[in-house]
């Protein structure tokens, strides 16, 4: 190896060895040494564990466990607490015998910045002592990477902190300099776990004999929700970016700021960022760093720019007390609800809301809550749902006080110019509406999608019709309250084939349910008046009283069409034979009465008819069922009970009762007993039975007889060109003779009677359905 090589290899060997043998090195003989001279440069006591010396990237001291005291007129804890602590000697100082240090860095640094109340009035820091000119000529620059900055009042640490901080301060190069600063950090709370609510960074200058500062400032990306965060006890619902910069200047006690902020992204927590949505604004205001204060006005760029927003916030540091004002001019109001969508509020897709509002509102939070006051005018505002016409408001005044805010009354006018009058309150603390709605005339449709959210009872259902009277909606009880006039009211019902058509109707709503007086109604055909109620508490609720002038029974059957008969041939199948059953029918649960004048049942006309009607779920019954056979005063009557069956694919019914007063063969039959059909129109007739007893009185049977009573069991089925009867236990009395037998139809329509008394028989045949007499027959 050449020597020159030789030589170069040995000083690379033993600048490596220096740079790694030092730290492990003990430089204990020198920590008094290098305590004096950290106490000299910070002006504070300090304590240190171990010294080591270090070469690179600086010859100088590494200083473990560092604690820097505080002066004790500001408090008693420590100014600082430091895990490593670099220090890096001056030179000059060095070659005279002094230690002195140009630079320390602070590794694992949780400094206190505290402030004390004079007595006599003004502040104090605990920084005040760097502006000895003593001090300043040996105090070095300062390095933290990573560490932590805690406010304090006295012994009382504020709510905020800076976390994960890199801080460089560099003393002034003569008693009039200027400190230099730089800070990069994130404001934090010690309420919340340990993160930071946004990163900001500092660049700017300290004049100690002006007492003045000049800074710029640059508010990184961050999320808006951490920032609110920062100035409440509680997180915050709305989400979304904020951005900006600022330049600060002027004495401590009165710095100016000037300065551009953006907010885009507005959303609630459970939103997705909508995208776009940028909101720039110019800031302007002051700060007052001994007194805490910060004013700081925010706008968007323009001449007369549409809004404005003052903030301000006092005691920041420790009890923060905040205060925004928002200034409106002529605000557009289009923009609202696609913000109020993106914040989480259920406001329908389509809604529209135009029109411009004027005022200033302030928030404030002078105890933890929030406090509102100052009112807004909205001028020419309409709202529109879809394709709905618009709802004019020409003017409303909104007033905020405390937690309340009130809202007109205002006048809200459709395209037919009929008004309704609108009132309401929102309690900000407990989430309570309050909101009255009335009109002396008004189209349903006019509202029809407002009132469909608002879900007002019985009117939210309704497509079309007028409407008079007062609502009122009580958000505590989540209740609507009032009293409505409907005229020509159309109101689509899962039961009916057709709508119900109210022609008229008085209507109660209060906290037991809904009220339904002086009725007028038809479905399709049917036309009737009565009463209805509801009860959403009772077993069955609804409940209803119906009269009918007069009814035709193919009528009835297809307004009720959708309950008694579901589904086609497909729907059938691909459910593998079960019958769809709807949620409504399942559900349903009624109990009324019905009664009609006249009821026309396949050619035969029922009179005085009135039955109770109880409907549950797949079963309906119309108990204590009475009825009049035909017009005439003191015709045949029926008593009983009907049962439909509605869980299979057509109806069956069961029909059970008695018969009286039946005019047959110039005497009277009576009937009790019970009928089964089923189906619907024709095929009630073709799948109908009965069966029971009977006693008739009078019965003319010539020429073979006429008989005081006629008596025995039946059983009946229907067929359309010859029914089928079956008598047995048949007793007919003439006189002093009883006969006993029985009688059964023939294929060919005849009906042939076997009877005997022991002694004499008699056989007899016709076609009595079709009003033949009978004749006798010899055996």
């Amino acid at each position: 190896m050449k020597p020159r090589t030789k030589w170069i290899v040995t000083g690379v060997c033993a600048a490596v060895l220096a740079s790694l043998i030092p730290p492990y090195i003990s430089a204990d003989e020198y920590r008094e040494s290098v305590r004096g001279a950290l106490e000299s440069a910070l002006g504070r006591k300090v304590e240190i564990s171990s010294v080591r010396f270090r070469v690179l990237p600086q010859p100088g001291f590494t200083v473990s466990n560092v604690i820097i005291g505080e002066d004790p007129a500001i408090g008693a804890e420590p100014v600082a607490y430091v895990t490593t602590l670099r220090a890096a000697p001056r030179l000059l100082a060095l070659m005279a015998g002094r230690l002195e240090f140009s630079s320390v860095d602070l590794e694992d640094a949780s400094l206190n910045l505290t402030r004390v109340d004079k007595n006599q009035g003004g502040i104090r820091w605990n920084v005040s002592p760097l502006m000895r000119p003593a001090l300043l000529t040996k105090f070095p620059s300062v390095h933290i990477r990573g560490g932590r900055i805690n406010f304090k009042s006295g012994d009382t640490k504020s709510l905020f902190y800076l976390l994960d901080t890199d801080l460089d301060l560099w003393p002034p190069v003569s008693a009039t300099g200027a400190w230099t600063l730089k800070v990069h950090g994130e404001p934090a709370r010690t309420d919340r776990m340990a993160r930071g609510f946004g990163s900001f960074s500092v660049r700017g200058e300290w004049f100690p004999r002006d007492n003045a500062t000049t800074l710029d400032v640059q508010l990184e990306n961050s999320e808006l929700s951490d920032l609110l965060m920062l100035f409440n006890r509680h997180e915050s619902d709305i989400h979304g970016d904020i951005s900006g910069q600022a330049h600060l200047a002027g004495p401590l006690n009165h710095i100016g700021l000037a300065g551009r902020l953006t907010v885009s992204n507005l959303h609630g927590w459970n939103q997705a960022p909508p995208g776009g949505n940028r909101w720039p604004l110019e800031l302007g205001g002051v700060l007052d760093a001994y007194g805490q204060t910060i004013d700081v006005a925010a706008r968007p760029g323009g001449s007369q720019p549409a809004f404005g927003i003052r903030y301000r916030v006092a005691d920041y540091l420790r009890r923060p007390r905040w205060g925004v004002t928002v200034n409106l001019n002529k605000f557009p109001l289009s923009p609202l609800p696609g913000v109020a969508r993106n914040l989480g509020w259920s406001i329908p897709a389509d809604f529209k809301l135009d029109g411009t509002a004027l005022g200033a509102v302030s928030f404030s939070s002078p105890d933890g809550s929030t406090r509102m006051n100052g009112g807004l005018n909205l001028a020419s505002a309409t709202v529109a749902v879809g394709s709905t016409p618009p709802l004019r408001i020409p003017t409303a005044d909104m007033r905020f006080s405390g937690s309340t805010i009130t809202f007109g009354p205002s006048a809200i006018t459709d395209v037919q110019n009929e008004t309704a009058i609108l009132s309401g309150a929102w309690n900000a603390d407990s989430g309570g509406l309050e909101a009255s709605l009335s009109s002396d005339g008004m189209q349903i449709g006019s509202l029809s999608r407002q009132i469909s959210v608002a879900g007002i009872p019985l009117l939210s259902q309704a497509t079309a019709g007028t409407w008079n009277g007062n609502l009122h909606y009580s958000g505590d009880d989540s209740l609507w309250t009032g009293e409505l006039h409907l005229q020509d009211t159309v109101i689509p019902f899962e039961a009916f084939s057709d709508p119900l058509h109210l022609t008229s109707a008085d209507v109660t709503i209060d906290e037991s349910g809904l009220a339904v007086r002086k009725l007028k109604l038809s479905i399709g055909a049917v036309e009737g008046q009565g009463e209805y109620n509801y009860d959403p508490s009772a077993a069955r609720p609804h409940r209803f009283r119906i009269t009918l002038a007069q009814a035709d029974g193919a009528a009835l059957e297809k307004v009720l069409m959708p309950a008694l008969r579901r589904g086609n041939f497909f729907t059938y199948a691909f459910s593998f034979g079960r019958t769809p059953q709807p949620d409504w029918l399942r559900n349903m649960h009624a109990d009324g009465t019905i009664q009609a004048g006249t009821l026309d049942l396949a050619g035969t006309d029922f009179t005085k008819f009135r039955a109770r009607v109880v409907w549950d779920g797949m079963e309906v019954r119309l108990t204590t069922l009475q009825t009049q056979l035909g017009t005439e005063p003191g015709g045949p009557s029926f008593k009983g009970g009907v049962t439909i069956h509605l869980d299979r694919r057509q109806p069956a019914y069961e029909i059970a009762g008695k018969l009286t007063g039946m005019p047959w063969r110039s005497g009277k039959l009576d009937a009790e007993g019970t009928l089964a059909t089923s189906g619907t129109g024709v095929n009630l007739l073709a799948h109908m039975r009965a069966k029971g007893l009977f006693e008739g009185r009078e019965i003319d049977l010539s020429p073979i007889d006429s008989y005081e009573t006629v008596a025995g069991a039946f059983d009946w089925a229907w067929d359309a060109r010859n029914p089928r009867l079956h008598l047995t236990q048949l007793v007919m009395k003439s006189g002093e003779d009883t006969f006993q037998g029985t009688a059964d139809s023939q294929d060919d329509g005849q009906v042939v009677l076997k009877l005997t008394d022991g002694n004499r028989h008699i056989q007899a045949a016709g076609a009595i359905f079709r009003g033949d007499a009978l004749k006798p027959v010899t055996p």
